[in-house]
Order: C-alpha cells, then sequence, then structure tokens
C-alpha cells in the first residue's frame, strides 16, 4: 500500500518507517493536510493524518477523487474528521486506540507551575538583568483546590499527580469515575460550583457538540480572580495552551 502521511514530524519517520517494514510504501510531508495541497496525495491509497490536518467533508471528498480510500489518524482524537461524509464515500477510518495519558497530564502540570511560578517572565527579566522578584510572585499549590473537568484516563492521571501536591481535588464529568474514587480523594460536583471554589482548573474532554464553548462567559464570570485554567486537546500536545484569569 502507498500511504501518504501529512503533517509529518522528524521524530516520527523512523517509527513510522519500521512499522511500515517492506510491505508497505510511505512518503511524507510537513504541511497540514487542507483543499490546497489534497493533491500531493496523488497515487497514494491511503493517508496517514494528525490532528492538525483538515478531514472535512470537502477535503474527504477530494481524497475520494484521487482514490484514496483509507485514513489511519496518528492520534486518539477524530473531532477533526467528517466521519458521516468518510461512510457515505466508504472511506475507513481508524484512530489510536490508547496511548500513555500521564504523558499529556505531566505536560500540563509542567506548564500550570511555568505559568504558576513565572518561568517565562523570570526568564526575560533575568536577560534584561533584572533580578527583582516583585512580578514574579506565584503561590503554594499544597491545598489549593484543583478542579478536573473529565476524568476519563489523561484526568485521572492529572488527579493522581495534583493529590501528591496536597490539593484538594474536585471533579466534573457526566460519568464518575468510581474506580479514581477510591484511589484518591476526590469529589465530584456541578460545572458551576467546580469554577466557582477552584484556585486550577484543567480539562479533559472530548470537542464535540456538546463542549463546545462548554466554558462561556457565565462560568468565566464565576471564577475565582487569579484562576489557572488548563485547556489541552487530549489528543495533541502541540496544541495545549494555558491561560491566566486576571
Amino acid at each position: 500500500m502507498k500511504i501518504f502521511v501529512y503533517s509529518a514530524h522528524l521524530f516520527e519517520k523512523p517509527f513510522l518507517l519500521e512499522a511500515a517494514g517492506t510491505r508497505h510504501k510511505l512518503a511524507f510531508t510537513a504541511f497540514r493536510l487542507n483543499r490546497n495541497n489534497v493533491k500531493l496525495a496523488n497515487g497514494s491509497d491511503a493517508v496517514l493524518a494528525f490532528t492538525s490536518d483538515d478531514l472535512s467533508s470537502g477535503v474527504l471528498d477530494e481524497l475520494f477523487s484521487r482514490g484514496i480510500r483509507f485514513i489511519a489518524l496518528r492520534s486518539i482524537g477524530f473531532d477533526h474528521v467528517d466521519l458521516a461524509r468518510a461512510k457515505a464515500l466508504g472511506i475507513k477510518v481508524a484512530n489510536v486506540p490508547n496511548y500513555s495519558p500521564y504523558s499529556v497530564a505531566e505536560h500540563s502540570v509542567a506548564l500550570m507551575l511555568a505559568l504558576n511560578r513565572k518561568l517565562l517572565l523570570g526568564q526575560k527579566l533575568m536577560n534584561r538583568n533584572n533580578f527583582f522578584l516583585d512580578e514574579l510572585i506565584g503561590f503554594d499549590l499544597h491545598q489549593k483546590t484543583v478542579g478536573i473537568v473529565g476524568t476519563g484516563n489523561i484526568g485521572s492521571a492529572f488527579a493522581k499527580i495534583m493529590n501528591g501536591f496536597g490539593c484538594r481535588l474536585l471533579a466534573y464529568d457526566i460519568i464518575e469515575n468510581e474506580q479514581l474514587k477510591t484511589q484518591v480523594p476526590i469529589a465530584y460536583t456541578t460545572l458551576e460550583d467546580l469554577c466557582r471554589q477552584s484556585d486550577v482548573i484543567s480539562i479533559y474532554c472530548p470537542l464535540n457538540h456538546e463542549t463546545h464553548y462548554m466554558f462561556n462567559k457565565k462560568l468565566f464570570d464565576i471564577m475565582k480572580k487569579g484562576c489557572c485554567l488548563s485547556i489541552p486537546p487530549v489528543e495533541a500536545l502541540s496544541r495545549l495552551q494555558i491561560y491566566w484569569k486576571l
């Protein structure tokens, strides 16, 4: 099978080539898939895509017209794929069944600490020979309230890490994780109550019609001043961002 790989990173190539072996022929591009570069996959049987690639109905139509019948995702998430259109065209779509939840959870904690302890600002000030501490005051996470929205594999890993920091844990999910409740002291509550009480809020739920605009002006208004909000799309570390409510 001829497979065209979009959004290819250098570190991925050795692993993908090893997995392909002699059975499949791979071609790579660092460009993200969109309507303007679908033609790069001409002559291929399948495309290998990432979360940043556009797999909307129009792009799927273009891929189909070029003989593409298979799409393999290098991600768990598939919200960027128009699955209904893929099914109508007869294009088979596969995603990654699982990968380490700790990679996302630990990276989220690292960025949260960097924000709270103002490491980037400290580096900038140091480069200017400014060693005053006035702008670099953060807060201890110990005994702070951490709200976790979505307690699947990644949210659970994050909860266990924050429990190690000595934090009070709140959670919101449409299905309570009974196993997690036996592993750490965590209390489920409403989303509004979680936002009202939390010093740190971290989100680990998929982007879909139900969660789109889940966090709106109403919720931001009831958050504590200085609340740290972590929004990591769980399938893509490169898109993880952390915001600060001033």
